[in-house]
């Protein structure tokens, strides 16, 4: 069989198309990755002389030091462990307005209804490439949100707490409602 010129240039230009679009594809974020990105988006201060640690050694003061913040995430979880939605909306929902016990789909709903997420209408956990979580974090409305519930007083009067301590409960931000139709239906995480 003998192939022509042009069906090998074809046949390349397919496998170039096949690869490219697959190297192109924004790689998955890590709990690691997002963790990092955390703290430097809340302004906290790593402790000095960090420069010769691991990873994972980095890892672990990053999640207490979020932890500290009301941001737990990280603790339960490795720094290689892919973000899922759930995970995100629960780490933006906590930042915001500070840990509450409200279904992950009235987070969900919150984080949707400010237009900080797309709609997630059957509360699926999907794994989150770095782009799409970049791209979430970026928005202007949401650092700013984030950033004011970091900055608020909190009842002692220092600031930098978190809205989980903020005087009059989370920087003005009110809890997500429960939705009535959800109840009993299994958080996925």
């Amino acid at each position: 069989m003998k192939i022509s010129k042009i069906g090998i240039a074809v046949l390349l230009a397919s496998i170039l198309v096949f690869v490219g679009s697959s190297l192109c594809q924004a790689a998955d974020m890590t709990k690691g990755e997002l963790a990092s990105i955390l703290v430097n988006k809340l302004g906290i201060t790593m402790p000095n002389n960090t420069d010769n640690l691991s990873d994972s050694e980095i890892y672990a003061i990053q999640s207490k030091l979020l932890a500290e913040r009301g941001i737990t995430l990280f603790s339960k979880a490795g720094s290689n462990w892919k973000v899922f939605s759930c995970d995100l909306a629960n780490v933006l929902y906590d930042a915001l307005v500070g840990p509450n016990q409200v279904s992950i789909q009235a987070k969900f709903d919150y984080l949707t209804d400010k237009g900080y997420m797309a709609a997630n209408p059957d509360y699926k956990c999907e794994i989150m490439n770095a782009d799409d979580v970049l791209s979430i974090l970026n928005i202007p409305e949401l650092s700013s949100a984030i950033a004011q519930a970091y900055s608020a007083p909190n009842v002692f009067g220092t600031t930098g707490a978190g809205p989980g301590e903020v005087a009059g409960g989370g920087a003005g931000i009110p809890p997500a409602p429960e939705n009535p139709e959800m109840e009993g239906i299994a958080s996925p995480i």
